[in-house]
């Protein structure tokens, strides 16, 4: 499909540090882009965002 993810890996083994190297670092500062705004919205809106149960 396509699919890759954006989540770094935690450096454990030497490979790991090959995965981290594949990530597009433009598409990860994407992903913390959006990351901040969803933050920004929960702190902005607290309850009415968060799950009840």
């Amino acid at each position: 499909m396509g699919i890759r993810p954006l989540i770094k890996h935690r450096l454990h083994a030497v490979y790991d540090h090959a995965h981290n190297a594949r990530i597009d670092d433009e598409l990860y500062g994407q992903r913390a882009m959006t990351e901040t705004v969803n933050s920004s919205v929960k702190r902005s809106l607290g309850v009415a965002v968060r799950a009840r149960a």
